[in-house]
Parts: structure tokens; sequence; C-alpha cells
């Protein structure tokens, strides 16, 4: 879908995560849909209440949330 939009065949309705770098490049323009429904997406990361994470799972975690924090936000 990313590839087919910025071909210029259409819209399409994608995370910015997955375009980041067509974003970046002015390649492509992400809109925040109007409907609250529609723009409240998450990632989320499920675990036993109380579980210690192993250590590789907190090393994946920290810069995650590094990149997710800098996106650009949408117009």
């Amino acid at each position: 879908m990313h590839r087919f939009a910025l071909v210029g065949h259409g819209v399409a309705v994608l995370t910015r995560l997955t375009c980041i770098e067509s974003l970046r490049a002015h390649q492509l323009v992400a809109l925040r849909f109007q409907e609250p429904e529609m723009s409240s997406g998450t990632i989320d990361v499920i675990t036993l209440a109380g579980r210690r994470l192993p250590v590789a799972a907190e090393r994946f975690l920290v810069p995650l949330r590094r990149v997710l924090d800098a996106l650009p936000a949408l117009a």
C-alpha cells in the first residue's frame, strides 16, 4: 500500500512508522483522520502482570519508545 501511494496510484491508510522515510523526504503527506476512533492507534506491549521483562525485551523497548516519540506530528 505504501508503494501504491508513493507511485501516485491513490491513497493508502498506513501507520506513520511504515512510511516514515517517505514522509521525511516529503514524498508522501500524512493526514490525521477527523474521527477520534480512527486516529487513536497504539502499539501495545503486553506481558504478565508483575513479570519482570527479560533484558532483551527491555533493550528492545527503550529505543522503540525513543523512535516513536520522535515521529513527526501529523498535519
